[in-house]
C-alpha cells in the first residue's frame, strides 16, 4: 500500500492537462502578410481574422475608387501585421506563465 505522502508524489508528476505549443511570431507575421487576418487566425483568434479579410476587402474596394483608400489599406495591413505578431507573443508569454492560451 502507497503512503499518502507517494499518492500526492504521484499524482502530481504529470501535468493534467495537455501542454499547448507555442506559435511562432514569424509565421503569424508571414501569415498577415500573405493576406490581412490569416495571422489571427493561426494565432486561435478566428473572429478577429475573419473581421479584419473582410475588412480588408472593403478597403480594397475603395482603395479602387479613391487615393485616400488606398492609403487606408496600407495603413490597415502594416497595422494587422504588427498586431498578429504582438498578438503571438502575447499568446506565448500567456501560455508560458499561466499554462493556459489567453484566448
Amino acid at each position: 500500500m502507497l503512503s499518502q505522502q507517494q499518492q500526492n508524489q504521484s499524482s502530481y508528476s504529470q501535468p493534467m492537462y495537455a501542454m499547448l505549443p507555442l506559435k511562432n511570431a514569424g509565421i503569424a507575421a508571414v501569415l498577415a502578410f500573405l493576406w490581412a487576418g490569416l495571422g489571427h487566425v493561426y494565432l486561435g483568434q478566428i473572429g478577429k481574422g475573419i473581421i479584419y479579410m473582410i475588412m480588408y476587402i472593403v478597403l480594397w474596394i475603395i482603395g479602387m475608387v479613391t487615393l485616400i483608400g488606398l492609403i487606408l489599406v496600407l495603413i490597415f495591413w502594416l497595422w494587422q501585421l504588427y498586431d498578429a505578431y504582438n498578438k503571438a507573443n502575447e499568446y506565448n508569454n500567456a501560455l508560458q506563465q499561466t499554462g493556459r492560451a489567453p484566448w
